[in-house]
């Protein structure tokens, strides 16, 4: 008996914003802006960049940059975009692992 291989769509699992926000802070986690503008465009094409163009008011191909792995988005695009899918960015002070 063959093993079976199913393809797995991770827009499947990005349906409440808790969803999204724990995907996007386990990718703020990497340190890596690669993962981050990923989980990013992600999330977007879940909002949908139709209306996500419309509720930050920054067009479609715009946004189309703005996200995705290799994007490089200004801060005032990031505001806006995380505003628009209904993320707020918050700051927390980094903990260093105690010594051994």
């Amino acid at each position: 008996m063959g093993l079976e291989i199913t393809t797995f769509d991770p827009m499947e699992h990005l349906d409440t914003v808790d969803d999204q926000i724990e995907l996007l802070n386990d990718a703020l986690a990497t340190r890596d802006h690669g993962v981050v503008g990923n989980v990013l465009g992600m999330i977007a094409a879940a909002h949908g960049m139709s209306a996500l163009s419309r509720d930050t008011s920054i067009g479609r191909s715009s946004l189309y940059k703005a996200v995705g792995a290799e994007a490089n988005p200004t801060l005032e695009t990031l505001l806006k975009v995380l505003h628009g899918l209904g993320i707020d960015l918050h700051a927390e002070r980094h903990r260093e692992p105690e010594p051994a």
